[in-house]
């Protein structure tokens, strides 16, 4: 399929496509250079212990239940936004209470958070390090972690093609809305917004920042609680059947390098920038996956 779409797809595409290939062989060179020197073990993910926090698993059930419930709520509606006639002042008043939900249940969450963490929400989101290092931890994971999940998302669609030739794989509904020729420009700039921003903030405060803190006191293994909320942040977006897989390794790399940095900035930072990543490739026109 990589073959397949260096030959076939020509000018700007091609060029994404090539910046793609050259993002990855830079992850993978800084991959194997840190197996090499002994820097990714599990060995290491000590910061989780120098975390100290109140977020027992009983303090996860309300933020949890309000975010499924948002998920439950709101991935319809963005269905029906793509699938319907509705009109665009319609299509703009479902996706300003999409942006208000998220931001209400963040605010819910930061807030309990700053009530139960020690140092408040800023402890919570920055931990203890500096935030410029964990700045570049973030950068530095979006390039380590973007040729694990492109190889992931290239197998996925291999055995998706394989199994059913005429299958027709959705694509995200903000990205079919971006692709919207009529889609207005203040709907445009909230669809960015919420993509590059508020929802990559939502998701690690929910999977990383209490979900898996919350297993790490269950478990007392680093790696079980990765491995576990990897694969409900992976499940979370059921709705494109060839993303979960790929997203489970990127839910892996975003728990990884929250229990490395001690923070949540880290994994928000690449969180944003991979989001980031996606949907610019997508506005120019590449073929994304």
């Amino acid at each position: 399929m990589l073959l397949a779409e260096i030959t076939n797809q020509p000018g700007l595409d091609l060029l994404l496509l090539w910046l793609d290939i050259l993002l990855a062989t830079v992850g993978v060179l800084l991959l194997v250079k840190s197996v090499m020197v002994g820097d990714l073990q599990f060995a290491r993910l000590s910061a989780w212990t120098e975390r100290p926090n109140h977020l027992w698993p009983e303090w996860i059930i309300v933020p949890l239940l309000l975010y499924v419930l948002l998920l439950l709520l709101l991935q319809p509606v963005e269905k029906e936004i793509v699938l319907s006639e509705m009109s665009m002042e319609q299509q703009g008043r479902f996706l300003g209470i999409d942006l208000l939900c998220r931001l209400g249940v963040l605010l819910v969450a930061v807030g309990l958070a700053h009530r139960k963490f020690p140092g408040g929400w800023r402890a919570f989101l920055f931990g203890q390090q500096r935030l410029s290092r964990q700045v570049w931890y973030g950068v530095l994971g979006l390039a380590m972690a973007f040729p694990l999940v492109w190889g992931v998302s290239e197998i996925s669609l291999l055995v998706m093609h394989w199994c059913s030739k005429q299958a027709e794989l959705p694509e995200h509904p903000v990205l079919e809305l971006l692709g919207d020729k009529r889609t207005p420009r203040l709907i445009w700039l909230a669809l960015w917004g919420s993509a590059v921003v508020v929802t990559p903030l939502v998701e690690e405060v929910f999977f990383r920042g209490y979900c898996q803190t919350g297993l790490n006191h269950l478990f007392r293994r680093p790696w079980i609680s990765i491995t576990v909320v990897a694969l409900f942040f992976g499940l979370a977006h059921a709705q494109q059947p060839q993303a979960v897989a790929p997203l489970m390794v990127l839910g892996a790399a975003l728990g990884y390098l929250y229990e490395r940095s001690g923070g949540l900035l880290a994994s928000v930072v690449l969180h944003v920038l991979f989001n980031l990543k996606t949907m610019i490739f997508f506005s120019l026109g590449a073929t994304t996956n």
